[in-house]
């Protein structure tokens, strides 16, 4: 397995927040909550990990995973305690969480990984394949979507809360995190994009000018 760029000058990171996403582009929503958990909650090193085939978007086209990835880089190429990660793009075939951390706790065998999901998934995440490998290698921090708040209040400080169980009987640490910043999402700017319609500050200035360049997302 090969060592992910480390870009705290070989410093070896005791905490790391896993990031798994499409990125289907990437926007200043996913910068902003690599931002948080680095500055506001003190991770020492936060991974965005670029889906290759997400087995819960099978149902729709992507752009493809060299797209998808070089979007993400050039979205944090300034941001020196984040990684962007091809874990899963190198491994192949469908993506599952639990092959991600599995592959990050072997580049990262001294930290503690903490899987990142946002509340509107939280309910799904016993049904998903291969949690007992997710839930055995890393806590699962959610973190607040818009429509769908996290429990007990939206206090900044983490919460902790009960443990999820694996249907194998792994327990999950579960973690609350409140993220302040944009209320974007992918699809509204794949849809904004489609019509023509200016994203400005919803998407990194070096990622519209990629977009344009490859004609991505119906751009012209």
């Amino acid at each position: 397995m090969t060592r992910e760029r480390d870009p705290l000058n070989d410093m070896t990171p005791k905490t790391v927040a896993v990031v798994g996403g499409t990125f289907d582009p990437v926007h200043s929503g996913h910068v902003e909550l690599a931002r948080q958990l680095r500055d506001r909650y003190n991770f020492d090193l936060v991974v965005l990990v670029v889906a290759h085939d997400p087995w819960m978007k099978a149902t729709r086209a992507l752009a493809s995973p060299g797209d998808r990835l070089e979007m993400v880089r050039l979205a944090t190429v300034s941001d020196r305690a984040v990684v962007v990660s091809d874990v899963d793009i190198r491994r192949g075939g469908v993506t599952y969480s639990g092959d991600t951390v599995s592959d990050l706790a072997l580049i990262y065998p001294e930290a503690e990984l903490s899987f990142v999901v946002g509340s509107d998934l939280e309910g799904e995440l016993t049904s998903w394949e291969r949690t007992d490998e997710l839930f055995s290698r890393a806590g699962i921090v959610v973190v607040n979507r818009p429509g769908t708040p996290l429990p007990r209040g939206g206090s900044g400080a983490p919460r902790t809360g009960p443990p999820l169980t694996s249907p194998g009987g792994v327990e999950a640490k579960m973690t609350y995190l409140t993220i302040d910043g944009l209320e974007v999402s992918s699809t509204q700017i794949r849809d904004l994009l489609s019509r023509g319609v200016p994203v400005g500050e919803l998407v990194p200035d070096l990622v519209v000018g990629y977009i344009a360049r490859n004609k991505l997302y119906g751009v012209s």
